[in-house]
């Protein structure tokens, strides 16, 4: 899983490249240093490619802690007034009568006992901690690379430099991120040399991860990249009056091209609050509009996977498919250049004037859009409801939910739930107090951890961020909140947030960007400077400096690397971390020979067995029952191979046949008469009446049946439309309109522009696979022909029609 989120941050510099709209202002008025912030930052949205380079330089001044004798220490350590007086009441209640002396010793063992744990701990953590400030101090570290949008490839070399008089270390990392082909390149061989033979050290090693291409392919582009413009601006948006201001251009920005420098001064936990809001406001947009994630989907798409997978290694390999996806991807960039080139020449060619009043009007109406969406959130809000309640109530009902969750002792709580006991205040039952101790190492009732961890750097930072989703989640839309949609918001709950960050007010981390523009307004450096302070390291100042460059004449990209690369499998054959690395590579690349080996493709051609029985069966008969009786036996037969031994063949029959009534209760409820009572008594004959007596394959079983009859149902639809039209044109074209009619509805005139368009993308769908698509094949669209071109569709259509007409 975290290579595939991995994989989505590689994929969001490819993702942009493909939305090549200039987001530009309506509004006639002179730009403010906040839209010049913005634009600057965007600039490398709106290209076709640009190389970057950048350094990070850390600067520490630890602070060595105080030393004092152990034996002064020793007799100021006391128990705290309040625990000495319980353990008195304690030991009173119990009848335990100790002297003077002896109870002061008790004590002071225990405060002793009490301390030493904590400062061992601590001096540890402080002493890692200098150790590693100290390392970074003296470490070099550079990057340079490039990003090219429509070849959807990036480079990344990273140069690392540790120089000492005793111990000298020098190491570069290259990497390219190629998004086309859903591959990884990197020679790490510097870094760990142990990890590659001999023969391989100059040579670049791969990682495929096409297996996530699937997930990848599903991202809306256009939509991810206008929701990366509007996070950029979140902090610019945000700034208080001040906080950005216009900035010297010195000589020496001169020579770097510098025209005009902007500078944000913040701090760190403003800007995570910030971010944290547009992250809440959006998350369901982000899932539901730009990865189109459904609730419903996620378990349908594991068991898809599983089943593509099986598929795939029956076949002897994913590549044919996975290719397919590619050109359906490929073709419909070509088509829908095509499609917008046409209908624009027809509805904006001849006017200019109109076309940019159409322009301001559409910008208008999206904004109007939002808007309404907006006020709907907030008239949402200002109405009383459970979901938005005043702040001042959050801690009764964290309090509630403590008590709810602790009310039950026989359930494990989760690690959320002992945290919030240990901040609720509230009585907490001694196996709560187990619970936690035991499955976390959490001490919920130990005072000084809770301060400690309370007053602790950073602590109240998090606490902060965690009370955003309650506060902020209401506003979620299935539109996009803006940067001026979360200013908004950012205004009206202020008390709120002032209230969350109450804490971190003699916490905060100074956070300082200085924007260097060129002549365009575009982004060519960007200097951080964050500055940390720590009880345990001092002042930490971290200084990154990134400069951007050539914006659309990208640095060339060595392809022949590329081309002699080997995979990461054959680079490590022969080092002493081959199985390490063949065990990670394993479920990204699967090797044939190892799944011979280990008897997986047997398994795997068992399942595909009992599927093609499946399909044969409900093609021969149409009963989902005959179906699920037809793959009971086998299907159980590999779980459990002793039922044979133990049931004649007539016994399996019944029991097969209880079974698929029992999964497929529809079915059972369309039997009456003596069919009903055969079953009831089929029932009783072998005890299969309660859940518990019903083996949890039965639902596996089920699923395999309810494949097959999708399967068959999908073969015999497309079995009927090629009779019924013919060509592999005229079945593309019904197809998309019933893709199409299935997504939006539509009048009679809308309908037949519909069908028009249908004929023309079944043209243009033609004309890619024999390589002559041209403007011809788009020359039937016209004006009123607009809307009734959807990409995804055609993706769509384009892969099932060729998956089912040409196998």
């Amino acid at each position: 899983m975290k290579l595939k989120y991995l994989t989505f941050s590689l994929f969001a510099l490819s993702l942009t490249a493909c939305s090549q709209h200039v987001i530009k202002s309506t509004q006639n008025k002179s730009a403010t240093v906040e839209q010049d912030a913005v634009s600057a930052m965007n600039a490398m949205f709106e290209t076709s490619g640009f190389d970057y380079r950048g350094k990070t330089t850390l600067q520490a001044k630890s602070t060595e802690p105080a030393k004092s004798s152990k034996n002064a220490d020793h007799q100021t350590r006391t128990l705290e007034p309040e625990l000495r007086r319980q353990l008195e009441q304690y030991l009173t209640g119990q009848g335990v009568k100790l002297s003077a002396e002896q109870k002061s010793l008790l004590f002071s063992q225990l405060a002793q006992e009490q301390s030493s744990h904590t400062d061992r701990s601590a001096d540890a953590s402080s002493r890692f901690l200098r150790s590693a400030v100290n390392i970074l101090n003296d470490l070099k570290f550079d990057y340079e690379g490039s990003v090219h949008y429509r070849d959807r490839l990036a480079t990344l070399n990273m140069n690392v430099q540790y120089l000492k008089p005793t111990l000298q270390i020098q190491a570069q990392l290259p990497m390219i991120a190629d998004l086309k082909n859903y591959r990884f390149y990197t020679n790490y061989f510097a870094l760990m040399p142990f990890l590659v033979n001999s023969e391989s050290q100059d040579t670049y090693a791969y990682v495929d991860f096409s297996r996530f291409k699937g997930d990848i392919e599903k991202v809306d582009i256009k939509k991810f990249a206008e929701y990366l413009r509007q996070m950029n601006a979140v902090p610019f948006v945000l700034a208080d009056q001040g906080q950005l201001r216009e900035s010297t251009v010195t000589a020496q920005d001169q020579k770097l091209g510098i025209h005009r420098k902007i500078r944000y001064q913040g701090d760190m936990e403003t800007l995570m609050m910030q971010m944290a809001i547009f992250e809440t406001v959006n998350r369901d947009y982000v899932q539901k509009q730009i990865l189109k994630i459904t609730d419903t989907e996620q378990a349908a798409e594991k068991n898809h996977a599983e089943s593509e997978v099986q598929d795939n290694d029956g076949k002897g390999g994913s590549d044919e498919s996975l290719s397919l996806a590619q050109k359906a991807y490929d073709s419909e960039e070509r088509v829908a250049e095509l499609v917008n080139s046409r209908l624009h020449e027809l509805m904006y060619h001849h006017d200019d004037h109109e076309y940019a009043k159409h322009a301001e009007a559409e910008a208008e109406s999206q904004g109007n859009d939002s808007s309404a969406a907006y006020a709907a959130a907030a008239a949402t809000d200002a109405a009383p409801s459970d979901e938005d309640m005043p702040a001042e109530h959050m801690d009764s009902e964290e309090q509630q939910s403590v008590a709810d969750a602790t009310a039950e002792q026989s359930d494990i709580l989760s690690r959320e739930a002992c945290y919030a006991i240990q901040t609720a205040g509230s009585a907490v039952p001694m196996g709560s107090v187990s619970q936690c101790q035991y499955y976390y190492g959490i001490r919920v009732l130990k005072e000084a951890e809770q301060k400690k961890q309370a007053t602790a750097p950073g602590m109240q930072a998090i606490s902060a961020l965690i009370s955003v989703e309650p506060l902020f989640s209401p506003y979620q839309q299935r539109v996009l909140m803006t940067a001026q949609d979360v200013k908004t918001l950012w205004h009206k709950h202020q008390a709120e947030i002032q209230q969350m960050m109450a804490g971190t007010a003699d916490q905060r981390t100074p956070l300082v960007l200085d924007i260097g523009m060129d002549a365009q307004g575009r982004l060519i450096q960007l200097d951080t400077h964050v500055d940390w302070k720590s009880p345990e390291t001092g002042k930490i100042s971290l200084l990154n400096q990134l400069a951007i460059s050539n914006y659309g004449h990208a640095t060339a990209i060595d392809r022949k690397l590329m081309q002699n690369a080997r995979s990461i499998d054959e680079v490590s054959k022969g080092s002493m971390f081959e199985k390490m690395v063949k065990s990670f590579t394993g479920s990204l690349e699967p090797s044939s020979t190892d799944q011979k080996a280990s008897g997986k493709t047997d398994s795997k051609s068992l399942e595909k067995n009992i599927a093609e029985i499946a399909e044969q069966t409900f093609t021969r008969t149409g009963s989902e029952v005959r179906t699920y009786q037809a793959v009971f036996v086998p299907e159980m037969t590999k779980r459990y191979p002793e039922l044979l031994k133990h049931y004649s063949t007539a016994q399996l029959n019944e029991i097969s046949e209880v079974y698929a009534y029992y999964f497929m209760e529809e079915k059972q409820e369309q039997l009456k008469g003596k069919a009903l009572q055969r079953l009831e008594a089929l029932q009783k004959k072998h005890q299969l009446i309660r859940s518990d007596q019903f083996d949890d394959a039965g639902a596996s079983i089920e699923q395999v049946v309810a494949d097959a009859v999708k399967q068959v149902q999908a073969q015999q639809k497309w079995a009927k439309l090629k009779k019924q039209f013919g060509t592999e044109q005229a079945v593309f074209a019904q197809y998309y309109m019933q893709l199409f009619s299935a997504d939006y509805e539509m009048n009679a005139e809308q309908q037949q522009n519909l069908k028009a368009v249908a004929a023309v993308l079944a043209q243009a769908y033609m004309d890619d696979r024999k390589g002559r698509l041209t403007k011809a094949s788009v020359k039937n669209l016209k004006a009123a022909h607009d809307g009734f071109y959807d990409g995804d569709l055609y993706r769509k259509a384009y892969t099932d029609v060729i998956e089912n007409l040409n196998p």
